[in-house]
C-alpha cells in the first residue's frame, strides 16, 4: 500500500491512483471472501468529514439479511412496472434494516476478522 500523503483523490498522480486502486480491490476481495459477503460499500471522501485532508478508503461490509431476487426479477419485465415499484420499496426497506442491524465488533471479534482478512490477502 502506498504511503505517500496526498490531500485529494483528484490530485493523485495516475500511477499512484492505479496502485491504490489495486490495493483497494485486493482488500475488498479479501474482506468479501473472509465474510462470505460480496456486499460492500467502498467510500473515499475528498476533504468532506476530514480534520486533515488525505486520501483513504472505507470498505464497509453490508450486513447479511434476507436477500430477495424479487427486485431484479420484477425490474426485468417492463410490463410489471408496479411490481418493480413495490420491489423497490421492499429493497429500500431492506437497506434501512441492514443499516440498523450494523453492530460494533469487540476487540476479540475484530482480531478474528483481521486474521480472516489477512488469510485472504
Amino acid at each position: 500500500m502506498p504511503k505517500q500523503h496526498i490531500s485529494r483523490l483528484s490530485e493523485l498522480p495516475e500511477a499512484l491512483a492505479a496502485e491504490i486502486g489495486k490495493c483497494v480491490s485486493r482488500v475488498a476481495n479479501a474482506l468479501a471472501g473472509a465474510l462470505d459477503n460480496a456486499g460492500l460499500n467502498i467510500v473515499c471522501n475528498q476533504e468532506y468529514a476530514q480534520a486533515v485532508p488525505h486520501v483513504h478508503y472505507h470498505i464497509v461490509p453490508a450486513p447479511v439479511l434476507y436477500r430477495s431476487t424479487v427486485l431484479s426479477e420484477a425490474a426485468s419485465r417492463p410490463e410489471e412496472a408496479s411490481a418493480a415499484s413495490q420491489a423497490n420499496k421492499a429493497y429500500t426497506s431492506m437497506l434501512k434494516a441492514e443499516f440498523n442491524a450494523r453492530e460494533e465488533l469487540d476487540d476479540e471479534e475484530g482480531q478474528q476478522l483481521v486474521e480472516l482478512i489477512r488469510a485472504k490477502l
